[in-house]
């Protein structure tokens, strides 16, 4: 993962990952309540009592502490977090400064960084999109070759480009996301999410409720900079989520499968 971040223009500091032995029940609960999970993934059985598993458990601790030093950061600094098994398109840091330099244009230095509630998706999947008067959407008009992005099937897709070589990215909120692999944080939306301690869930749901109940923003950058490999299948932590049937792609609950980088 090192030598991909020094091939991108990244530096990044390695944070090992912490078990489910780590995590007290102050920080994560031993069961969680599928049932709001459930209005979203079909595959799910709504259950009012289902145990999480150690690795979900170890999972959501070692998000806690990155949010805990994220909230702490004293020039309230975004911190950026990415699991081991992302893969990142072409020119991934040239987007990805882009998209900070126009969000920051356009929104965040607009108001005081107290309200910086904010997460944004890098990669990941979504249950629900906000609706159009919870939305945020900016064009970012960027001159660029043709570049091959991942699609959720691993086949390649090519991004359409105008005639002057713009690629078309949109920021868009969304209510219910899956997946952390790969977001950025910003440290008003980690003190937001410490003060909702402990996790009841798998920590992809814990956040997807606390934007539900508008706590905080996500946005999702579409097309997405990253992709998890095999997000939901081969991975050595057990899921708890309780399914109905099996699904090629299944939208459940992701944990990550390794350390996560800052």
């Amino acid at each position: 993962m090192e030598g991909r971040f020094k091939e991108i223009g990244i530096h990044a500091t390695r944070f090992e990952a912490r078990t489910g032995d780590d995590a007290p029940e102050s920080v994560v609960l031993f069961e969680w309540d599928t049932r709001l999970n459930a209005l979203y993934d079909k595959t799910t059985l709504p259950h009012p009592r289902v145990p999480l598993t150690k690795g979900e458990r170890g999972c959501a601790m070692s998000h806690a502490c990155l949010w805990s030093m994220c909230a702490s950061s004293h020039r309230e600094e975004p911190m950026l977090i990415l699991e081991d098994d992302v893969q990142f398109i072409p020119n991934f840091k040239f987007y990805l400064d882009a998209v900070l330099t126009r969000l920051n244009t356009a929104y965040l230095t607009k108001i005081h960084p107290s309200q910086h509630r904010l997460i944004l998706y890098l990669g990941a999947d979504v249950a629900s999109f906000s609706p159009p008067y919870h939305t945020i959407q900016h064009k970012l008009w960027l001159r660029s070759l043709s570049h091959t992005l991942f699609t959720t099937n691993d086949t390649p897709l090519e991004e359409e480009f105008s005639q002057n070589e713009h690629v078309a990215l949109r920021l868009v909120s969304a209510d219910y996301v899956w997946q952390t692999s790969s977001y950025i944080i910003w440290p008003a939306a980690a003190r937001a999410l410490l003060a909702e301690l402990p996790m009841r869930e798998p920590v992809d749901n814990f956040i997807s409720r606390q934007i539900l109940e508008r706590r905080l923003q996500a946005l999702i950058l579409l097309p997405n900079l990253c992709k998890q490999v095999n997000a939901y299948n081969d991975g050595d932590i057990l899921h708890s989520r309780p399914a109905i049937a099996a699904a090629p792609h299944a939208t459940a609950s992701d944990v990550p499968l390794a350390p996560i980088i800052k």
